[in-house]
């Protein structure tokens, strides 16, 4: 299992954003993976401070050394990882 932060606040690209978040990637077998993931971003918005977060999980393919994956429920976006 690998577990991943993203993106530590002291790495945030935009002045006042904070993200904060969580990669858990399983193997399956030689050409599949379990991909679960758990987002969040602050921000300061017009209104004062703003909040987004976001999570999905599925099944990532992987052929050659890419793995493509597709959140369930998500239209055809595909992430390479």
């Amino acid at each position: 299992m690998i577990v991943t932060p993203v993106s530590p606040p002291h790495r945030s690209t935009a002045p006042g954003q904070r993200r904060a978040g969580e990669f858990k990637i399983l193997a399956i077998d030689h050409h599949r993976l379990r991909v679960k993931f758990f987002v969040a971003a602050e921000h300061k918005g017009e209104a004062g401070r703003m909040a987004n977060a976001g999570d999905g999980h599925g099944i990532a393919t992987i052929q050659g050394s890419i793995a493509s994956f597709t959140p369930d429920g998500a239209d055809a976006i595909a992430e390479s990882l």
